[in-house]
C-alpha cells in the first residue's frame, strides 16, 4: 500500500475556518453536531483527487514515471505541510494519477519542517483524556474512491476524534453509521457523536443529506460548568436538508433552522 503523508497545524482547520455561529435566540445549542459536520464536510472536500491541494510544485522532483519519493513544501500562517508521495504512487506533471489504495495521514511539522513537539502529546482537552494527536488519515480503494477517514483535531474550542467507514452508493458518497466524539471545552461536556446516513457533495464543504445526533456526558476528571451542566445526559440532532442547511433539534427540544457553515 503506498501512502501519502501531509503534515501540517491541524490538516483540516488551516484549510477551512471553523467559526460558530451565533446561536438562535432561545436555543440550547452545544455545538456538538455542527463542529463533527464541518470538520467532517471540509475533510471530504480536500479528499477530493482532483483538489488542487495535492499538486506537487516542480522543486518536488516530479516525473511521469513511478517515484520513490516525492515532496512538496507549502508555507502556512502556523507552520508548513508537507505532503510527499511514497514508492508506487504515479505522478505526472506534478499531480498524482489517482490515489489507487493509498492512505492519506497527516503530520505535525514545524516552520522548520522538522515534526512538531505537539503532534508527540496528547490533544489537549478538558478532560486531560490521553487522546494522541494523530491528526487525518483518509483511505482510497482500488478505484481512488474514499473508504474510511479518522481524523484527531484541534479545531478551536473543541477536540475531535473519531474514524468513519466512506460508502459510494448510487453515486453519491454516504457515510451509513459512525460515531465522533467531541470535547466541548468551553461548557466542559463530551459528545459523542452518531452519524446516519450523511451525504456528501463534491461542491458543498457540509453534508447535504443525513443526520448528526450528539449524546451529551460529562467528562471523567471534570466536572461540567454550569452552563454545561445543563446539556449534560441530554441530546441534540442536526437534520441536513441541503448544502449549508440544516435543522437543529436542541438539547430542550426546540426546532430550528441552522444555517451552517465552513470556509
Amino acid at each position: 500500500m503506498a501512502t501519502i503523508v501531509a503534515g501540517c497545524v491541524g490538516l483540516t482547520a488551516l484549510l477551512f475556518n471553523f467559526t460558530p455561529l451565533a446561536l438562535p435566540i432561545g436555543s440550547a445549542d452545544s455545538n456538538v453536531t455542527r463542529v463533527i459536520a464541518q470538520a467532517l464536510g471540509a475533510t471530504m472536500m480536500m479528499a477530493q483527487p482532483n483538489n488542487p491541494f495535492w499538486k506537487l510544485d516542480s522543486k518536488s522532483g516530479c516525473t511521469n514515471d513511478l517515484v520513490e519519493t516525492n515532496a512538496v513544501h507549502v508555507a502556512i500562517p502556523k507552520g508548513t505541510m508537507k505532503v510527499s508521495l511514497a514508492t508506487g504512487v504515479p505522478v505526472h506533471c506534478g499531480h498524482p494519477l489517482g490515489f489507487h489504495n493509498v492512505t492519506v495521514q497527516s503530520q505535525m511539522v514545524t516552520e522548520l519542517r522538522q515534526p512538531s513537539s505537539v503532534e508527540n502529546s496528547n490533544l489537549l482537552n478538558f478532560d486531560e483524556a490521553a487522546l494522541f494527536g494523530d491528526g487525518t488519515s483518509i483511505h482510497y480503494d482500488d478505484q481512488s474512491a474514499i473508504t474510511q477517514i479518522s481524523l484527531a483535531e484541534q479545531l478551536s474550542d473543541q477536540t475531535l476524534v473519531g474514524s468513519a467507514h466512506v460508502n459510494q452508493q448510487n453515486g453519491r458518497t454516504i457515510i451509513t453509521n459512525a460515531h465522533m466524539t467531541v470535547y466541548q471545552n468551553v461548557l466542559n461536556v463530551v459528545g459523542q457523536g452518531e452519524l446516519k446516513n450523511l451525504v456528501f457533495a463534491d461542491s458543498c464543504c457540509t453534508p447535504v443529506g443525513g443526520t448528526i445526533t450528539a449524546h451529551l456526558t460529562a467528562g471523567s476528571n471534570v466536572a461540567p460548568t454550569t452552563e454545561g451542566s445543563h446539556f449534560v445526559g441530554k441530546v441534540e440532532t442536526l437534520t441536513f436538508d441541503g448544502c449549508g442547511s440544516a435543522q437543529l433539534k436542541d438539547v430542550d427540544g426546540h426546532r430550528s433552522h441552522l444555517p451552517v457553515q465552513c470556509m
